[in-house]
């Protein structure tokens, strides 16, 4: 896509996702197929399939965003707040530039692997208490290292966002690093996504 129906996307989004979180509505499922654009010449779109949605605090489901676009506090089995929805963002933004997907696991160790790859290993706290730590770290909090179906291994801090999307824009680069944080206290919100 070109740069502009790129911001237009990731303000019209930030914008559904600022009023959806103000209402305490996490939407649980941000990716390409539900960010449709509203008129035929791709000047604004919309949020749609509120099917996985809950409110803060009474969460839903247990397995929710689909795989490319699962924020880290997901997989660790964490409880999750609204912050998922602005990682996803982020993720489709980088799919929208480079025409592929940033995580394209073939499973959950996978996506691991590759967070871990591209933003280094997790705080040790964060790893300490999560839920499902032991599937993705041993006891010292290391990296579980398995080849993926190609014999693929990811080495932890090896690749940057823009190695992996080669995005050159210092701009973008900092809004996507903003939303790409392991702690989702530390990730942009809608809000400070969009100033």
């Amino acid at each position: 896509f070109l740069m502009p129906v790129i911001q237009m996307v990731a303000k019209d989004t930030a914008i559904a996702l600022k009023y959806m979180h103000s209402k305490r509505i996490i939407h649980c499922d941000i990716k390409p197929e539900n960010i449709l654009f509203a008129t035929e010449e791709n000047k604004s779109c919309k949020v749609i399939d509120f099917g996985c949605s809950c409110y803060v605090g009474k969460l839903m489901y247990t397995y929710i965003q689909s795989r490319y676009y699962r924020a880290p506090e997901v997989v660790f089995g964490f409880e999750y707040g609204p912050e998922i929805d602005v990682w996803s963002l982020a993720c489709v933004l980088c799919e929208m530039v480079t025409g592929q997907p940033i995580f394209p696991a073939e499973d959950e160790s996978e996506l691991m692997q590759m967070f871990v790859e591209i933003l280094g290993l997790p705080p040790k706290s964060l790893i300490r208490s999560a839920p499902r730590a032991p599937i993705y770290f041993d006891s010292n909090g290391n990296l579980i290292q398995k080849p993926n179906s190609r014999g693929k291994i990811r080495v932890p801090s090896s690749v940057t966002i823009s190695q992996a999307t080669r995005i050159k824009d210092p701009l973008l680069l900092s809004l996507l690093e903003g939303c790409f944080k392991w702690v989702p206290s530390e990730r942009l919100t809608a809000e400070t996504f969009l100033q």
